[in-house]
C-alpha cells in the first residue's frame, strides 16, 4: 500500500505542472496574439510528441506576417 502513495503524489504534481504550463502559455499567447483574435489553445500529448493547436480569428493575417 505504501508503494501507491508516492505515485499518487507524483500524478497530482504532474496535473498541477500541466495546468501551470497551460496557464502560462495561454497568458503569453494572449499577450502576443491578442490583436489577431486569439481564442485559445488545445494541447494533445501522445507517444509521438506534443501537439499544440492555437485558435485565432485572423489566421490568414498571422501567416502573412501582418498586424
Amino acid at each position: 500500500m505504501e508503494e501507491n502513495k508516492p505515485r499518487k503524489i507524483t500524478i497530482k504534481r504532474k496535473f498541477v505542472a500541466d495546468g501551470v504550463f497551460q496557464a502560462e502559455l495561454h497568458q503569453f499567447l494572449t499577450k502576443i496574439l491578442g490583436v489577431f483574435g486569439y481564442q485559445g489553445i488545445d494541447i494533445k500529448v501522445s507517444h509521438l510528441g506534443t501537439e499544440i493547436r492555437i485558435r485565432v480569428a485572423k489566421a490568414e493575417d498571422i501567416l502573412k506576417g501582418q498586424k
